[in-house]
């Protein structure tokens, strides 16, 4: 009984609100970047001047495409989705506006299936999330006779629990899918202790100018070559299946934090159009953050960090 008090006190709990309400703003302004590369092409996958699905390969979707705008319409989406992310950002009307956000977001995942990527169904699942939390209440703190902010811990452990699952999930796919550690042949696992698995995965369509450099100067063939490829391969690894380990005890998050930038800076900078996938997965640190370290920020950089919505006192309790 007692572990499952534990439990639903971690998942439910009022929680200061900070770290949420700092997580949309970094978030969004991720997905502000993201959309604004996307835009070069908008017409492309906005209207029906670029190359689309046929009848006949909208099934493999499972849903058939949002209908496609006209072209005096694409202007008109590029202001309500840039304008409602920019005031996500200064924290404007942010319960309605994230619903406009998660709209947009939605539409761009479904108006042109094959062009959306990976990480726009992300901010779909993290908008949502985000649209979903509860108002925030206010509280009669026992210390010091204050009044102070909260709300459920659902929202912030749901996303926490996210991240972790990716980065772990990820891991294991590597592990048992891959060249990574095992290959599978058949029904047979086998040892397979491939270093260049990381050295092959940076070169094709995803190779970036300072990918080329490195495939240049560190060379495979030489040992110091190789050792340095499979540090940098199994690094990546060992990172991934560790997240839930260094993110899920506080005493080990700065080794989470350092390790993971630049786990997603190596990713940023090797593989292309990459980078927007990077800088969504670091904004989820902010999930881990201190809250103290968060509200100390906000005071010092108030115009550019304080969240209107609902804050916490400088002298919040410690949370998970």
């Amino acid at each position: 009984m007692r572990l499952g008090s534990r439990l639903f006190n971690a998942w439910f709990a009022p929680i200061d609100p900070t770290r949420l309400a700092t997580f949309e703003r970094v978030l969004s302004i991720t997905f502000l970047l993201y959309m604004a590369e996307r835009f070069k092409h908008a017409y492309e996958w906005l209207t029906a001047r670029g190359y689309h699905t046929t009848h006949e390969t909208k099934a493999w979707f499972q849903i058939d495409p949002f209908p496609l705008l006209e072209t005096w319409m694409v202007p008109i989406f590029g202001v309500i989705l840039f304008g409602s992310t920019l005031a996500l950002i200064v924290s404007w009307k942010p319960r309605w506006l994230v619903w406009v956000v998660l709209a947009c977001a939605v539409y761009v995942q479904y108006v042109d299936p094959p062009s959306a990527y990976t990480l726009n169904k992300l901010y779909i699942v993290c908008y949502s999330v985000l649209a979903l939390t509860p108002r925030t209440r206010e509280y009669y703190a026992r210390r010091g006779g204050e009044t102070v902010k909260r709300h459920s811990a659902w929202a912030l452990r749901t996303l926490q629990l996210t991240i972790l699952v990716q980065y772990f999930t990820a891991g294991l796919c590597k592990v048992f899918h891959g060249d990574w550690v095992f290959k599978l042949s058949g029904d047979k696992i086998s040892w397979f202790p491939s270093v260049d698995t990381l050295w092959t995965h940076i070169q094709g369509c995803y190779c970036t100018d300072i990918a080329a450099w490195m495939l240049r100067v560190i060379d495979k063939e030489s040992t110091w070559g190789l050792a340095l490829w499979a540090m940098m391969m199994y690094s990546a690894l060992l990172f991934e299946l560790c997240a839930p380990l260094v993110f899920g005890i506080r005493k080990l998050r700065p080794i989470a934090y350092f390790w993971g930038f630049g786990f997603q800076v190596v990713i940023a900078i090797t593989m292309h159009q990459l980078i927007y996938f990077s800088l969504q997965l670091v904004a989820f640190y902010v999930l881990f953050f201190d809250v103290n370290t968060i509200h100390l920020l906000r005071d010092k950089w108030k115009p550019l960090l304080s969240p209107r919505r609902a804050v916490g006192t400088p002298d919040a309790p410690a949370e998970l």
